[in-house]
């Protein structure tokens, strides 16, 4: 009979929010923990959204937002509320410097289709 190695889990990214444990947070980011959320729009742009809450720090920000900017085209839910409570200017640009990432992606993507 062999014993079977349970499998690793990571805490929840919202929980890590949660609590503030930055270091932690990017550890498992770099260390591709939450490569099958990212894949997820919606539940990117809620987590993108907590952080924004959470005050998070704009390196922490950026790795989630580099994860899959394609979740902040989904609607403007971390701008309205990053420039409601006052956030720094650099967590602003980190937002708007992923939304216009995944907006020039999708633009090269779909010219490149074109047949002149």
């Amino acid at each position: 009979m062999t014993m079977m190695t349970p499998a690793k889990v990571n805490p929840s990214m919202l929980r890590l929010l949660g609590t503030g444990d930055w270091d932690t947070l990017k550890e498992l980011i770099k260390n591709g923990a939450y490569n099958e959320m990212i894949h997820d729009e919606s539940k990117m742009l809620a987590a993108i959204t907590f952080a924004v809450n959470f005050e998070a720090p704009v390196e922490v920000l950026h790795l989630m937002c580099n994860l899959n900017p394609d979740a902040l085209m989904i609607e403007d839910t971390p701008f309205r509320l990053a420039r409601q409570q006052g956030c720094s200017a650099q967590t602003i640009t980190v937002l708007e410097a992923a939304r216009q990432f995944a907006l020039s992606r999708k633009f090269n993507d779909s010219t490149s289709s074109l047949n002149f």
